[in-house]
């Protein structure tokens, strides 16, 4: 977890991000839009949270735009097709969307991430403990790169587990994008490494 000021959000690229929080509202929408941006930006599922109350979007607040307080009293529209159009822009998908379209955040079983269902390649007894050790060492070299190079901004916490998750599912790893979305590999050059790896020690 990192808090930090506005200033995060300017030509940062951290494409682990999946979570932005603001407390409270940001000045303006345009600003807003900066800085969440800053999730989601290899394309894992993210989602982003707007923190304030009456007197953060009052009439006699100035630091914050008409826009963005109308933003935040909108209760009945939209919030994704409020933003976008704002931008000029037409809302085409309102698949896991803000918390007007999903009934005030209710979740359920079919939101949470599922599990591929029936194997897709083998793996052979020879080659099982390869394949982990070499994802153990593409996991911790990319670790310890990412860590080197953002350990001033970021705190990058990586599951000391993972390499033995992927392995239980490995058979049933069909493509990058599943070690993305049921891992949260949090590195394209990591998860495309890693699929390399699986797709050189085992057979379809």
């Amino acid at each position: 977890m990192l808090f930090a000021t506005s200033a995060l959000g300017i030509r940062v690229d951290a494409p682990y991000v999946t979570n932005v929080i603001h407390i409270p509202p940001p000045s303006s929408l345009e600003v807003y839009m900066q800085e969440i941006g800053r999730a989601g930006r290899t394309g894992l599922s993210s989602c982003t949270t707007l923190y304030y109350n009456n007197s953060d979007i009052g009439n006699n607040t100035a630091r914050v735009e008409e826009a963005m307080k109308s933003y935040c009293r909108s209760e009945d529209t939209c919030q994704r097709k409020l933003l976008l159009d704002y931008f000029g822009f037409s809302c085409v998908q309102q698949e896991n969307c803000f918390c007007i379209c999903d009934e005030k955040f209710k979740t359920t079983e079919e939101d949470l991430p599922q599990k591929i269902k029936s194997k897709v390649r083998f793996l052979s007894d020879n080659n099982r403990a390869i394949l982990e050790m070499s994802i153990k060492r593409a996991i911790s070299d990319h670790a310890s790169q990412a860590t080197s190079e953002c350990s001033i901004l970021f705190n990058i916490s990586v599951d000391k587990n993972l390499a033995a998750k992927v392995m239980e599912e490995v058979e049933f790893i069909e493509s990058e994008a599943d070690l993305l979305k049921l891992f949260g590999i949090w590195n394209e050059t990591c998860s495309s490494q890693i699929f390399s790896l699986i797709s050189e020690h085992t057979t379809m």
